[in-house]
C-alpha cells in the first residue's frame, strides 16, 4: 500500500501541475498564449513553413478573442502564399465577429490587389455601421470630379479628371480595371455618346465611389472629310457646293431624305447626316450596315435589291426611330436578327427566301406586312399580331391561313398562289374589305359568307362548284371567281353594290342574278354554257358585256342601250 501511495502522490502531483499550466495558458493568461502562437507562425514563416505558419496563426487568431489585427496578419500570410481566396474568407469572418475600419480597410486592398475594384466599390458603399462608415469615409478617396459637367456640347472637348491617389477610367462601358492605364492627361471626346467610369484608388488600399460622367457631342459644325466619291458627289450636287468648295456638316445636318447613288462603295459618310428620316439604299453590295447606327432619327429605310449580312439586321434593330423598313429581293433566308425592331409598322420582305417567322411575333406594332415571294409554310407566328390591318403572304407554301384569325383588324389580306385547302379562321375577319385567295387549291369558300365588310374578293382559279354562300356580301365592288367549275352565281339581294365582275371560264348558264345589280358596270363571262344575256338591258350603269366562248346569239336589247357585248356571232 505504501509503494502504491507513493507512486500515485508524484503522479497526482504531475498532473496537477500540468493543469495548472494548462489553465494558466488557456485560461487566465490567453495573451501569453496569443502570443506565443504568434511568434511560432512568424517563425515558420520566416522559414518559409506557411503551412504550419497559418495553422499556428489559426490558434493565435482563436485565442486572440478574434483580434483584427491577428485576422490581418493572417489574411496577409494567406495572400503572401497566393491564396486570396482564404484571405478575403479570413477578413470577412473577422468582419462579420467583430467589424472595424482596419478590417474593412484590409479587405478593400485584397479586393484591389486582384483587380476586384467593384467588390471593393460595394464594400464600402455599404457598410452598415455609422462610426465605421465616417471612419473610413474620411480616409477614402473622394469620387473623381471632372471640369465639364455631364450633358450636351455644340463642340468638342477635353475632359479633365480630378481625385486623389490613382486613378482609372473608361470610355467603353466597361467598368475601371487597375490593368487600364493610370490616368494622366485629358480625355478628348468623339462626336456622339460617351459615358466616363472612373474611380480612385489609394495606397491603403481604399477607393472612391464610382463616378459616371455622361456626355453626347452633337452639332459640331466642321469642314467634312468624305470618305466615297459617289456619295460625295451626289452630296454635294444635293447641297449645291462646288468641287473646289467646302462641304460643312450644318449643311449636311439639313438633310433628312437620302438615296444613296448605286455605285457608293463606303457608306461612312451617312453619320454626317444625322437628321435623315428616309433613307433608300437600293441594288448595292453592302460590307456593313454599321454606319446607319448613328442615324437616330431615321423612320424609313429602303434596302430593296441590296446584298448584306443577316447578322446586320441587328442594326437595324437598334435603329429606335425606325417605323417602315422595306427588304425587297435581298436574298435573306433568315431574319433571326431583326427580332429587336419591336416599334416597326411597315415591313416588306417581298421576294426573299424566309421560312421562318418567328422574330414577328414581337412585332405588335405591325400594320402592314408584306411577305409575297417566300418560302412560309406556316403563319403561327403571326396570330398575336392584333394591329395588323394589311397582309400579303401569296407565293409561299401555306396550305391554311387559320393563325390570322387573331388579326382582328385585318382589311386586306392576299394570298394567291399558295397550296390552300381551307379558310378556317378567315370568318372572324370581321372588318375584311379585300380578300384575294387566288391559285389554290380550295374547294370550300363558305367561310367568307361571314365577311360581310368585303368590297374586293378574287378566288381565281380554284376548285370551286358552289358559291351561293356568297350571297351574304352585299358590300362587293369587284368580284372575281374565274377559272373553277362554278354552275350558278349567288342570289343577292337587291342594294348589292357590285360593280365588275370576273366569272369567266366556268360552268355558268345564267347570268339573270345579275340583272336587279343597278352599280353594275363590266361583266367578264368568257367560256361558260350562256346562250341568253337580255335580263342585263335594264342595268342602266352596264358599260361592257365579254361573253366570248358562250352561245350568245342575241344582243341587241344591250346595244339598243349603248351596252358593249363582245361575244361571238353566228
Amino acid at each position: 500500500m505504501k509503494k502504491f501511495i507513493r507512486v500515485l502522490v508524484p503522479l497526482l502531483l504531475a498532473v496537477l501541475i500540468i493543469a495548472s499550466i494548462g489553465w494558466y495558458l488557456f485560461a487566465y493568461d490567453r495573451g501569453f498564449t496569443r502570443d506565443f502562437l504568434l511568434t511560432q507562425a512568424r517563425y515558420n514563416d520566416l522559414h518559409g513553413n506557411s503551412r504550419l505558419s497559418s495553422w499556428f496563426y489559426d490558434l493565435a487568431y482563436d485565442f486572440s478573442n478574434h483580434d483584427k489585427n491577428v485576422a490581418i496578419e493572417l489574411a496577409n500570410l494567406y495572400k503572401a502564399d497566393g491564396n486570396y481566396t482564404k484571405a478575403e474568407y479570413t477578413l470577412t469572418n473577422a468582419i462579420n465577429s467583430d467589424p472595424s475600419a482596419e478590417l474593412f480597410t484590409a479587405l478593400s486592398k485584397t479586393y484591389v490587389e486582384q483587380d476586384k475594384l467593384l467588390d471593393a466599390v460595394s464594400l464600402l458603399d455599404n457598410i452598415t455601421n455609422p462610426d465605421i462608415k465616417a471612419e473610413i469615409e474620411a480616409q477614402r478617396p473622394d469620387a473623381p470630379i471632372s471640369n465639364y459637367e455631364p450633358g450636351y456640347y455644340s463642340q468638342y472637348i477635353d475632359v479633365t479628371l480630378y481625385a486623389a491617389g490613382k486613378l482609372y477610367y473608361t470610355t467603353d462601358g466597361e467598368y475601371p480595371s487597375v490593368q487600364n492605364p493610370v490616368y494622366e492627361s485629358p480625355i478628348t471626346l468623339p462626336a456622339g455618346e460617351t459615358t466616363i467610369y472612373a474611380i480612385a484608388v489609394d495606397d491603403n488600399g481604399l477607393v472612391s465611389p464610382l463616378t459616371v460622367l455622361g456626355y453626347t457631342v452633337t452639332g459640331v459644325i466642321e469642314e467634312v472629310n468624305f470618305a466615297d466619291p459617289a456619295m460625295e458627289a451626289s452630296l454635294r450636287e444635293l447641297t449645291g457646293t462646288g468641287d473646289g468648295d467646302s462641304v460643312y456638316t450644318s449643311q449636311l445636318w439639313q438633310i433628312t431624305e437620302f438615296t444613296v447613288p448605286e455605285d457608293t462603295k463606303v457608306y461612312t459618310d451617312l453619320t454626317f447626316m444625322p437628321y435623315l428620316e428616309k433613307l433608300t439604299i437600293a441594288n448595292q453590295n453592302i460590307d456593313s450596315l454599321e454606319s446607319l447606327s448613328s442615324l437616330t432619327k431615321l423612320t424609313t429605310l429602303d434596302l430593296s435589291g441590296s446584298r448584306f449580312s443577316p447578322d446586320d439586321l441587328a442594326v437595324i434593330a437598334e435603329l429606335p426611330s425606325l417605323t417602315e423598313l422595306t427588304m425587297v429581293e435581298c436574298g435573306l433566308s433568315t431574319i433571326e436578327k431583326l427580332s429587336g425592331a419591336k416599334s416597326l409598322t411597315y415591313l416588306n420582305l417581298g421576294e426573299n427566301t424566309v421560312r421562318n417567322l418567328e422574330v414577328l411575333s414581337n412585332m405588335t406594332t405591325l400594320t402592314e406586312l408584306n411577305l409575297q415571294h417566300n418560302a412560309v409554310t406556316s403563319l403561327d407566328a403571326l396570330e398575336g399580331l392584333s394591329n395588323l390591318q394589311t397582309l400579303d403572304v401569296s407565293y409561299n407554301a401555306l396550305t391554311t391561313l387559320a393563325p390570322v384569325a387573331g388579326c382582328a383588324r385585318l382589311t386586306a389580306l392576299v394570298a394567291d398562289n399558295n397550296q390552300i385547302t381551307s379558310l378556317d379562321g378567315v370568318s372572324s375577319l370581321q372588318v375584311l374589305t379585300r380578300l384575294s385567295v387566288s391559285h389554290n387549291a380550295l374547294t370550300d369558300v363558305s367561310p367568307i359568307s361571314a365577311c360581310t365588310a368585303l368590297v374586293e374578293l378574287d378566288i381565281s382559279s380554284n376548285t370551286l362548284t358552289d358559291i351561293s354562300g356568297l350571297s351574304t356580301l352585299v358590300n362587293l365592288e369587284r368580284f372575281v371567281f374565274a377559272s373553277n367549275q362554278i354552275t350558278a352565281l349567288p342570289e343577292w339581294p337587291e342594294g348589292c353594290k357590285l360593280q365588275v365582275i370576273d366569272g369567266s371560264y366556268n360552268e355558268l348558264t345564267s347570268l339573270d342574278n345579275l340583272s336587279k345589280m343597278e352599280d353594275l358596270t363590266y361583266i367578264y363571262m368568257d367560256y361558260n354554257k350562256i346562250s341568253d344575256i337580255t335580263s342585263l338591258a335594264d342595268n342602266y350603269c352596264l358599260v361592257q358585256v365579254n361573253v366570248f366562248g358562250n352561245p350568245v346569239s342575241d344582243v341587241a336589247a344591250l346595244r339598243e342601250h349603248d351596252i358593249i357585248v363582245n361575244y361571238d356571232p353566228t
